[in-house]
């Protein structure tokens, strides 16, 4: 499937998702309203880009800039495919989808009696447990 853009919607939410994993971790260390000027975007685009929002082409350019200054993270295929799924729910809702597609998921694993994947308990920790309808 092709995006706008030109490429394909694969490439294009697994460059999102590898730009949401240093925004996740820069967040480990500071609070957003620290980061979103350091990112060059405010602080209610940064929780919409969060909240697995598309972002606008003027703050895709500043989230790809400022993600251009750290060293480069890939994406478990995984998350992707997370973020993939959950883009198909309206956009207050993403979050919330995400989060009940990784529940299912790790009780899928532990059904079957074998270890979730790393990447599925960093995103089970990661992702926000804000009610639906509040992300935006």
């Amino acid at each position: 499937m092709q995006s706008k853009d030109g490429g394909s919607t694969l490439e294009r939410v697994a460059r999102e998702e590898a730009v949401r994993r240093l925004l996740r971790r820069e967040l480990l260390h500071l609070p957003q309203r620290l980061l979103s000027p350091l990112v060059g975007i405010d602080r209610n685009s940064l929780r919409k880009f969060l909240a697995l929002a598309r972002p606008e082409p003027a703050t895709w350019r500043r989230l790809r800039a400022w993600a251009a200054d750290h060293p480069p993270t890939e994406p478990p295929p995984g998350a992707v495919a997370l973020a993939l799924l959950a883009g198909e729910f309206p956009a207050p809702r993403r979050l919330w989808a995400r989060r009940r597609l990784a529940d299912a998921l790790h009780d899928l694993y532990v059904e079957l009696d074998r270890q979730p994947p790393p990447w599925l308990a960093e995103e089970l920790s990661a992702v926000s447990d804000e009610p639906p309808g509040q992300a935006t």
